[in-house]
């Protein structure tokens, strides 16, 4: 008969303790059913959560003490998660943890920009140490010999293996990441550490496509007399069609995201309230994001290096000065160094600029720009490309900033941080207004384009886009929520607008710029203009996805996209 002692010897739980490792499991699966609202994942969960109890267990050799720090480990990692997706729209990835957790700017931006949250957190986490200290003294530990303990862990991870979710398309692969199913998000990517030494997911695409083009030629720079300055302007978190009537906008700031032909024109991006960076490197490559599956947040870190030819490289090669503005410090998101490899002469961040600060107006960034360009007007005959960014629209909007309370003593909205979107708004169009106009009346010796396009809409606008909350399909980059712009200008530079379309992909903007434009061509462009017209302007969700594929396969011969 097996007695108490025997139990204890065996490290079997008592009663208390075996009801105590029920709650938890029942909270943790009530956690998961409400983080994930789904099935399939909860055994795989479970099961490793069930490791991290095994791990414990070896060294404190307490089983209710044990249990409870992994699913409080498993509850943190999805409130972690919960919190990302709030904010960029991704989920919490084990990239993060290689990347992200080593990126001092980019926690200089959280603390700069959402201070709360990181107390919040330091709150969360000290309650949570006092917790499980009190719960680590108040078990005794049981005697179960260290063979058995250490058996527990190879039998966890056998059940983790064998519970893993096996995605069955490349797409479901990226979507527990953009759907925000944060309690299991974390642990699925496990399964994609392999990619680490192995292949690219964007490989996956087109290793075995043959391509039909050789993109390996040299750029077509055109006459000295014909090459324009080019301007290239990132409107921060901002999209007309998020613009829903009921907001008391002025005609004037509707009109502002028209081209110079008078027609509004839509861009559809990869990201939804956060991820500028995604669709920054989308219009500077001509790569679709969505084609790396869950490694797209990492982009500018998984791909620094490896683009031979991109849109400031081409500028480069045809004589022109290169230059970017980035509106957080140089390596946050590890876009500084991204972009340098793109092939920018020069990269000025905030510090650079010093406008490190919240709540800069985009008139200091334009008021930058135009000092530039004075100055090297007057030492440099090279034609100029700019590339620059915006952040005045940026969030959080819980804060009312000074210029965006001058615009109006009226409310825009009944929503306090829709109404400060809004003027946030008001105040951004009416800077660039001015400095579109600065353009036109100083075009420049050789002409002037000045394009402008949206990263990705606001997340205080999404009742307007998704009012019943359908967003969790959200592999359909055609949907409402991921609909920007783009307008394109010339000024003492002919602009064909018919070639521009009115619908397109982020990752085929700059070839339809350089089609309409007489700006510096490349064969890869101009593959890219063409793939834009025969996919109707789509790139990920192309009808015909074996001519991208193929695009992809003749840059990756010629040496220009590197993956492997």
């Amino acid at each position: 008969m097996l007695t108490m002692t025997h139990a204890r010897l065996l490290g079997l739980p008592n009663v208390t303790q075996i009801l105590a490792i029920g709650a938890s499991c029942a909270g943790l699966f009530a956690f998961i059913r409400f983080m994930d609202s789904r099935w399939a994942y909860i055994p795989y969960v479970f099961c490793i959560t069930a490791a991290i109890a095994a791990i414990v267990f070896i060294f404190s050799r307490r089983p209710t003490f044990s249990v409870t720090a992994a699913v409080t480990v498993t509850v943190l990692q999805g409130l972690a998660s919960y919190v990302k997706h709030q904010l960029n729209g991704m989920a919490l990835h084990v990239y993060d943890l290689l990347f992200t957790a080593r990126d001092g700017d980019l926690f200089s931006f959280l603390v700069e920009y959402y201070p709360l949250l990181g107390l919040g957190a330091l709150a969360v986490l000290a309650a949570t140490a006092v917790m499980l200290i009190v719960l680590f003294r108040l078990e005794s530990p049981v005697w179960t010999l260290l063979p058995v303990r250490l058996s527990l862990l190879p039998l966890a991870i056998a059940l983790s293996a064998a519970t893993y979710p096996r995605a069955q398309t490349f797409d479901s692969d990226y979507l527990p990441f953009t759907a925000g199913y944060n309690a299991s998000a974390l642990y699925f990517s496990l399964g994609h550490i392999r990619h680490l030494t192995g292949p690219a997911p964007i490989e996956e695409r087109f290793f075995s496509v043959k391509p039909t083009t050789n993109l390996a030629a040299a750029p077509t720079c055109g006459r000295l007399a014909d090459k324009a300055d080019f301007f290239l302007v990132l409107s921060e978190s901002q999209s007309p069609a998020a613009l829903a009537p009921d907001l008391a906008l002025p005609q004037d700031i509707r009109n502002s995201f028209r081209s110079g032909d008078g027609r509004m024109r839509a861009m559809n991006v990869e990201t939804f309230g956060a991820g500028t960076w995604m669709t920054n490197f989308s219009v500077l490559t001509g790569l679709s994001t969505a084609d790396f599956g869950w490694q797209a947040p990492y982009v500018n870190a998984v791909m620094e290096g490896r683009i031979r030819h991109s849109l400031p490289q081409l500028f480069a090669d045809c004589g022109y000065r290169t230059i970017a503005l980035m509106t957080l410090k140089y390596r946050s998101v590890n876009e500084g160094p991204f972009l340098k490899s793109l092939g920018f002469e020069t990269v000025f961040d905030a510090d650079a600029m010093k406008l490190g600060s919240f709540g800069a107006r985009d008139s200091d960034y334009f008021d930058f720009v135009q000092k530039l360009v004075a100055e090297h007007r007057k030492t440099d005959g090279r034609p100029l490309f700019i590339s620059m960014q915006t952040m005045f629209t940026h969030g959080p909007f819980t804060t009312r900033l000074p210029a965006a309370s001058a615009v109006s003593a009226a409310p825009l909205s009944d929503d306090p941080e829709l109404d400060e979107y809004a003027r946030r708004v008001i105040v951004a169009r009416r800077d660039l207004a001015a400095f579109i106009e600065a353009r036109r009346m100083d075009p420049g010796p050789r002409g002037s384009v000045l394009a402008e396009f949206g990263d990705h809409q606001s997340a205080a606008t999404k009742r307007f886009v998704d009012p019943d909350n359908l967003s969790r399909d959200t592999t359909d980059f055609r949907s409402a929520m991921y609909e920007t712009f783009f307008a394109v200008h010339g000024f003492g530079a002919d602009v064909n607008y018919a070639k521009l379309g009115d619908r397109v992909d982020a990752p085929f903007l700059a070839s339809r710029i350089l089609a309409a434009t007489s700006l510096p061509k490349s064969p890869v462009f101009d593959d890219l203009a063409e793939l834009s017209r025969s996919c109707e302007g789509r790139m990920h969700l192309c009808m015909d996805r074996a001519v991208v594929d193929q695009h992809l396969a003749a840059r990756h011969q010629a040496g220009l996209l590197v993956v492997d």
